[in-house]
């Protein structure tokens, strides 16, 4: 069995631009988000139930037996979104395979709720205003990583979206368990407006694909910049009137997640 390099993340956290770094090695077989397509589906059907393939995965047993199925040939990628992945904890069996290696990534929530708001905030659907607390995916962060801290064979480590500032250290300590020799790749190809998603086993149609990934589709290599998002008043400024008391009750939820359990991460993680 080869090795299964498995990201976790709320939305919004570069997490999209580091898979197509690591997409970019041409060692993989790549799944982008597939569990969102199960989850949607019981969560959200009106919502989204013209987002994805026919073909896509119908329940999160069939993602599972996918992954692994696809590590008896090759190296695997999968990235998936916090809110989406929790199901998979139903099979402590999954999470313990010997061969994943757990990675979490976060950012801070003044960063991530700035970009995901801008994603969402023309959206009328109550399903997204009702659910916002779980859509911006760190309010079960934490329940998914002590549960895979407990039962997976290999320790979860973390990624701070500070070790951006350093792409290739990125690159070599995600890669690690896979033991290659290769030159790490730090720029890449364009991948063009004909991207449709299909090479990364992407579950959503190409539409609503680009709506959420365009820049890192199109990126050619890891730019690290400081956020313009350095307190709650920028983040407010752009929130409309109607929906800033949920944006700040979950902003104030978040960072209960962020700075109380970010050490508590790394501790535990160092261990």
């Amino acid at each position: 069995m080869y090795p299964i390099i498995y990201i976790i993340s709320p939305p919004r956290t570069r997490s999209t631009i580091l898979f197509r770094a690591l997409d970019a090695q041409s060692i993989f077989t790549t799944f982008h988000e597939p569990s969102i397509a199960p989850h949607d589906k019981i969560k959200y059907p009106g919502l989204t139930s013209d987002w994805f393939h026919p073909y896509s995965f119908k329940d999160f047993k069939e993602i599972q037996n996918a992954i692994l199925t696809e590590s008896e040939k090759n190296y695997v990628l999968v990235k998936d979104i916090s809110f989406s992945f929790v199901k998979h904890l139903d099979s402590l069996n999954f999470i313990s395979e010997s061969n994943i290696y757990f990675y979490f990534l976060i950012r801070n929530p003044l960063e991530t709720m700035s970009s995901y708001y801008e994603k969402v905030k023309n959206m009328n659907s109550p399903a997204i205003w009702d659910n916002y607390l779980n859509l911006n995916g760190f309010n079960c962060l934490d329940h998914i990583y002590n549960i895979i801290l407990k039962n997976a064979k290999n320790k979860p480590k973390i990624i701070l979206n500070e070790e951006f500032s350093n792409p290739g250290m990125l690159l070599a300590s995600i890669l690690e368990p896979l033991d290659l020799n290769n030159t790490i790749k730090l720029k890449w190809d364009d991948l063009g407006g004909e991207f449709d998603g299909k090479r990364w086993n992407e579950q959503k149609k190409k539409d609503f694909f680009i709506i959420w990934h365009h820049s890192a589709i199109r990126s050619k290599e890891i730019i690290w910049k400081e956020s313009n998002i350095k307190n709650v008043d920028d983040l407010m400024s752009s929130v409309y009137d109607i929906h800033k008391n949920i944006v700040l009750s979950t902003l104030k939820k978040n960072f209960e997640v962020f700075l109380i359990r970010e050490n508590y991460y790394l501790k535990k993680s160092s261990h």
